[in-house]
């Protein structure tokens, strides 16, 4: 997942998508994994691999023969696990590039084909059926709606290329899916929050949060989109694809000091039952011999005062000591990649002006930072963060902890780019192309979209043929040798026919989940083109410039 989830190519633009759709201000890759327009980070869909066989059945809806259906619960897409939904999103995929299945959707709304035009509906037909036969209108669809409305209106100054639409099918109008018993709400910066135990009252109060805004809480977890510390919630494989969901078992904590000396403790917890039916109890055990169960203690303590608490989750007993509960506890620090070699560090629970601690922090470049939360950039390369809290009546160190944690080699991007064409091919005629470039989890790629101006909007409209080609370098990472980045080279093209619909056009190269744009020279490059009246135009033609990942 370096994106967002979709784009707007103008500030205009971006404040009309933004008036329209007031989730896209959160997400603006899904995507919006796929986001508002101008992609940083990208949902972290794997490379394809063998899923359930789809079709498109009568009724219009994708029907997996494994029986991994999606259902609709509380208005949040829902399905069984992550990869039912991962092989969902491929299964639009995969459909929407056959065009037989294209027309047969197309014929299912009620489009004629082999007209002049066709009306300014959708895209992603496979996609809309699929979505209308489960009564769901998913991000993916308000966001088009918002763009056509724009496009019927003439302008010009207004477009949004969505580029994961089969992901963002997923995805309700709060940008969220519901995999197993987690909600997970995208962001436009690559952020990913994911709340546990099906807390839809947790949900309820974040949803409308931008990703700066949410604070560490009981059964949330705030990650991104890089499959960096996914191994805290998932099984992974050697390449870092999801094998299966790993239930949560981390202990966190706030401590807070009152002016009367006494610490309360609240409990911020990551825990999720061993089993689908399984519960998880939380039981303090204090000095006097007497206990309470509840999320949290239904008292305050003394400085020198006893704590024990006793997690069941279904998979026996964890006990936490009074020195990780009340005296110190730093290692549960967290670690979020936040884009352009940058990494946000905090202590989740940690109140500076209630704590009895100060924080600080020192990473293995020699860099240092201080308080709960800290921001810094890195080169590429591995390095170390240790947290440390002391004591603030005589300055002593109370505790540290160290966590490893790398800088890749790059990051991920997106680019678009609108042009115009007035008098085309000589012709009467003005034609509108929509253009994009992108490096995301798992691929790479580019796009054109074409429309004609036929008073009083832009519409899909028949030409002589379409293409979009790539050129240039990017950035893959390996481990073999260790941490190793090497330019790879992007050569490819793809054009339709005369009359072919959908009026858009994709080349993407299939890649593993580490790769990046180059920066510097020989950068990646797209030419966007059609042709009219027997006369190709469009970045690439002529003196029109191709369209650069720079």
């Amino acid at each position: 997942m370096n994106s967002k989830i979709f784009k707007t190519v103008s500030a205009l633009g971006k404040a009309k998508y933004a008036r329209t759709i007031v989730a896209s201000a959160v997400l603006a890759f899904l995507l919006v994994i796929a986001t508002t327009t101008s992609c940083k980070k990208d949902i972290p869909l794997e490379p394809e691999q063998a899923g359930p066989v789809n079709d498109v059945n009568p009724a219009g809806s994708i029907t997996f023969r494994d029986g991994s259906n999606p259902t609709v619960v509380n208005g949040i897409l829902t399905f069984p696990t992550y990869n039912d939904a991962k092989n969902y999103a491929k299964s639009l995929e995969s459909s929407e590039q056959d065009q037989a299945q294209v027309n047969s959707a197309y014929a299912q709304l009620g489009i004629d084909l082999s007209g002049e035009s066709i009306p300014n509906l959708t895209d992603h037909p496979v996609c809309l059926v699929a979505e209308q036969s489960l009564g769901f209108t998913s991000a993916r669809k308000i966001e088009e709606n918002a763009i056509n409305a724009a496009l019927n209106q003439g302008d010009d100054n207004f477009f949004s290329i969505v580029h994961d639409p089969y992901w963002k099918t997923l995805l309700n109008a709060d940008h969220a899916v519901r995999m197993g018993s987690r909600i997970y709400k995208y962001y436009d910066n690559g952020g990913i929050a994911i709340v546990l135990n099906n807390d839809l009252a947790l949900f309820d109060v974040i949803k409308q949060k931008k990703f700066d805004e949410l604070e560490a809480a009981f059964n949330l977890v705030i990650t991104d989109d890089s499959p960096e510390g996914w191994g805290d919630f998932f099984v992974l494989d050697t390449d870092g694809n999801v094998v299966s969901e790993k239930p949560m078992d981390r202990l966190r904590f706030g401590v807070d000091l009152d002016a009367s000396g006494n610490k309360s403790v609240r409990n911020i917890s990551l825990v999720e039952p061993a089993t689908a039916n399984g519960t998880v109890t939380f039981e303090w055990k204090y000095a006097n011999g007497s206990s309470f169960i509840g999320r949290n203690p239904n008292k305050t303590f003394s400085a020198n005062e006893s704590l024990v608490l006793s997690v069941g989750n279904g998979a026996g007993t964890t006990d936490v000591t009074e020195a990780t509960v009340l005296l110190c506890s730093v290692e549960n620090f967290t670690i979020t990649n936040i884009g352009n070699n940058s990494r946000q560090f905090q202590l989740p629970g940690y109140n500076p002006i209630t704590s009895e601690y100060n924080i600080s922090w020192e990473f293995s470049d020699g860099q240092t930072g201080t308080g709960g939360t800290v921001t810094k950039s890195f080169a590429p390369g591995s390095y170390t963060a240790t947290c440390k809290a002391f004591r603030k009546t005589n300055g002593t160190l109370a505790c540290q902890f160290t966590k490893p944690f790398q800088i890749k080699c790059g990051d991920k991007k997106t680019k678009d780019k609108t042009h115009i064409f007035e008098n085309a091919g000589g012709t009467n005629q003005k034609f509108r192309l929509e253009c994009s470039i992108w490096v995301k989890t798992g691929e790479v790629g580019c796009k054109v979209k074409y429309l004609r101006w036929i008073w009083p909007a832009w519409v899909p409209a028949n030409n002589q043929g379409a293409c979009t080609d790539i050129a240039g370098k990017y950035k893959r990472e390996t481990t073999s040798p260790s941490y190793s980045c090497s330019d790879k080279t992007a050569n490819g093209s793809k054009c339709l026919g005369n009359g072919t619909y959908p009026t858009s056009v994709s080349f993407t190269i299939p890649e593993i989940n580490t790769v990046f744009k180059k920066e510097g020279t020989d950068l990646l490059n797209s030419g966007h083109k059609i042709k009219v009246n027997g006369v190709w135009l469009g970045p690439g033609v002529g003196t029109t410039p191709r369209l650069v990942l720079d």
